[in-house]
């Protein structure tokens, strides 16, 4: 019994590595079936507890070849990477193996029988198995190499629309008919719909169910998806709305039970490889498809096209929270960070919102994010995989996708990693490895060290103003600069930076006038502060952190009792 099952199994494996043109007796092939031997160790990792969802859209239908779909993307992807000049047609190959491809149903499959399921799973298990130590040699025995970009990295994107489905509807009239529509779009479009109904219903900023009103906050919240808003400290900060609101980071210690530095060494991983594999949707991310994004009608450059409830919700939370330099009023006009209503919205729609809702770059991102965290510390998988796939849902929550943009997003966000793992320009493996020494220093309680410091502090000014107040940078002598006998001692102290800035306020009890300790801080645009009454005598000291993609920089901020002195600042 046990010989026919291996034999069976052999079978099962040689079928496969022909289809992709790989020699039975060859290293890759030893390699493969290893990979393919370990799957079984992971079977913990494949269960629906790991794929949130706010509504159940698994069916009944088992697919037959479910092993065939899993196995073929495992192997596509670890093929990817050995032989990144042949990634199109292995991903194609794979697509199409033992499935309908472009016409495989999105909806009512069972779950462990869902194709875009078994990819998903597939790509987490080329993660946590993945040793890269021996991708050269077989790079060798294929005769492949490493790839290049010359310019930009989009040269090595994927044609996915050579592949994959075009997206299904509601279409704009107009577009409806420029592009194949998928098989199955009628159906997907008509649970999408469903899905959209239950979450409109249910997840509101105003409803009495506290978790759900928490989950609509942090959905739209998930709007932000770089480094200050994945890792780091949970950060509540004032919505006009609607008071005191608060954000736990995707990776944060809520998810993962620990705390990942903003600005380390995982952090700089995650920069290098989010939006490349984001971007990598482009081929199938075309306007011309037509796709509406929840709540959008036809295009009138006259008229107000976003829909009443998305309007209110994107009002209630971006308004206050920091998270978006603009947001939309009670009315459903967009006003800019300045202050400046657009009131038209024509070109607004057409250049950020109109017809392009599938797929899901966020959720590409995200996904392939996850999978390079999953290789950075695979005792985490689970939680990785269940803090991305709601990050996803998170789109649906928050009325900017449907819920197939998301999952077609999560598959195209797996296809990518190889490719930049094969892509010598970044130099991912140092970057890798430093975020593997990072992790184990967070694992054993050593802080973790600021990455890319140095290029912040040469190039963020910054001016700090106001009574009863003084700063210094980090490490500095403290200069305690006092108010001449003129000063308007109503006044808040402020800061103003150069660059658009994410800052924390540690200490004293120092916020912004709005009682927020965490947010964003746009260039050129002074922001009062708040400080504790200070007793004669005494000083308190708070920390500000600023960070951006160039780095952090670290202030002390000083508040003293202040006197009244013509003789300038004291030392």
């Amino acid at each position: 019994m046990e010989q026919a099952e291996d034999e069976k199994l052999k079978t099962f494996f040689y079928k496969l590595i022909d289809y992709f043109c790989i020699p039975r007796d060859s290293k890759t092939a030893s390699y493969l079936w290893n990979i393919m031997m370990a799957v079984s160790t992971h079977a913990d990792l494949f269960v629906q507890d790991n794929f949130p969802v706010v509504y159940d859209y698994w069916g009944d239908k088992e697919h037959d070849n479910s092993a065939e779909i899993h196995c073929a993307w495992l192997f596509a992807m670890v093929l990817s990477e050995i032989l990144p000049e042949q990634r199109q047609q292995l991903y194609k190959a794979a697509y199409n193996y033992c499935s309908k491809g472009k016409d495989e149903p999105m909806y009512g499959w069972e779950f462990q029988s869902d194709p875009n399921v078994l990819r998903q799973m597939a790509s987490v298990l080329y993660a946590v198995t993945r040793v890269p130590e021996v991708i050269p040699a077989l790079r060798d025995e294929l005769e492949s190499k490493e790839i290049k970009y010359k310019d930009k990295i989009d040269e090595l994107f994927l044609d996915l629309k050579d592949f994959m489905p075009s997206a299904p509807g509601p279409y704009i009239s107009s577009y409806s008919n420029r592009y194949e529509k998928p098989a199955d779009a009628k159906n997907t479009e008509k649970i999408d719909k469903k899905i959209h109904e239950y979450i409109s219903q249910y997840y509101n900023l105003d409803t009495k169910d506290a978790e759900k009103r928490q989950a609509t906050i942090q959905a739209i919240a998930d709007k932000e998806h770089k480094a200050p808003h994945l890792f780091g400290k949970e950060r509540t900060v004032y919505g006009a709305a609607n008071g005191y609101m608060t954000f736990q980071p995707v990776f944060g210690k809520h998810n993962l039970g620990i705390t990942i530095p903003e600005n380390g060494a995982i952090a700089a991983l995650v920069n290098a490889v989010g939006m490349p594999c984001s971007n990598n949707r482009k081929s199938l991310l075309n306007p011309n498809y037509g796709r509406r994004r929840p709540g959008q009608g036809e295009y009138d450059p006259s008229a107000n096209t976003i829909s009443e409830q998305r309007a209110r919700v994107n009002y209630a939370i971006e308004e206050g929270d920091g998270h978006t330099t603009g947001y939309y009023n009670q009315n459903g006009d967009y006003v800019s960070s300045d202050g400046t209503h657009i009131g038209d919205y024509g070109t607004y729609f057409q250049s950020q919102l109109y017809a392009n809702s599938y797929p899901s770059g966020h959720s590409a991102y995200i996904w392939g994010v996850a999978l390079i965290l999953m290789e950075v510390m695979p005792d985490k998988a689970a939680e990785i995989m269940k803090a991305a796939n709601q990050f996803a849902i998170n789109r649906t929550i928050a009325r900017y996708h449907w819920t197939s943009d998301t999952i077609m997003g999560r598959v195209i966000g797996s296809t990518f990693i190889p490719v930049l793992h094969a892509t010598s320009n970044l130099n991912l493996e140092k970057l890798l490895n430093k975020a593997k020494e990072e992790y184990e220093k967070l694992r054993k309680g050593i802080p973790a060290e600021p990455e890319h410091e140095e290029t912040i502090n040469t190039s963020l000014a910054y001016s700090i103003g106001g009574y009863g107040s003084c700063h210094v940078d980090a490490g500095e002598k403290y200069k305690c600069h006092c108010c001449n006998k003129e000063c308007n001692k109503d006044r808040h102290p402020s800061i103003t930076v150069n660059q658009r800035v994410n800052f924390t306020i540690e200490g004293a009890g120092v916020t912004t006038m709005e009682g927020a300790t965490s947010g964003i801080w746009e260039a050129n645009t002074p922001y009062y502060l708040t400080c504790p009454k200070v007793e004669e005598g005494e000083e308190k000291i708070a920390t500000i952190t600023m960070r951006n993609s160039n780095g952090v920089r670290v202030l002390k901020y000083k508040l003293s009792r202040q006197g009244t002195h013509d003789d300038g600042p004291e030392e």
